[in-house]
């Protein structure tokens, strides 16, 4: 026997140059007997945000793709097999880290992407991505906490209205 409660709304910001979606999330769930033997339960309450927004110029283009979730390792480390179409890659690639009952895993990414249309046929383009992770394990042994960082310079020439190459150079680093 368990209860889940789910509650999300999206809020959606349009105008003639700029397209913006967040979406706040919170949910509570129960399980009554799934205590371990250690007396630890799952954290019962998770949070998400999500936020996309896009602004266009007559020549450019800027994207802000921000992302951030507290949730029990359980729930955090198992995929759930829902597909999202607001965020259809966020969660789809988990990191194999271990599962500890009764721990938190904080993430969060922020993948700013900005391109200019040099030519009709080139743009050149820069995206910064940073993501970190925060294990909170009461004690009990738990997983890293870590912090990615990339920044990618990049070139698109389209061969055709459909078909293009990407040409790129990138640095990223990992602390963990």
């Amino acid at each position: 026997q368990h209860v889940i409660l789910d509650a999300q709304a999206l809020i959606g910001i349009d105008t003639p140059r700029s397209k913006t979606s967040i979406r706040p999330r919170l949910k509570w769930q129960e399980y009554p007997d799934s205590e371990d033997t250690l007396g630890i339960e799952p954290e019962p309450l998770e949070a998400f945000l999500f936020l996309r927004s896009e602004y266009e110029w007559e020549r450019s283009n800027a994207l802000v793709i921000g992302r951030y979730s507290l949730q029990d390792s359980i729930n955090s480390e198992t995929p759930s097999g829902v597909f999202d179409p607001l965020d259809p890659l966020f969660g789809s690639d988990p990191d194999a880290a271990k599962i500890f009952v009764g721990e938190t895993v904080e993430r969060f990414e922020l993948r700013p992407t900005f391109t200019h249309a040099v030519t009709e046929r080139v743009r050149a383009g820069a995206e910064l991505l940073y993501q970190g992770g925060r294990y909170d394990s009461d004690g009990v042994e738990n997983n890293t906490d870590f912090d990615y960082s990339q920044f990618e310079g990049f070139l698109v020439w389209a061969l055709d209205p459909v078909s293009d190459v990407t040409a790129g150079a990138y640095v990223s680093k990992y602390e963990a």
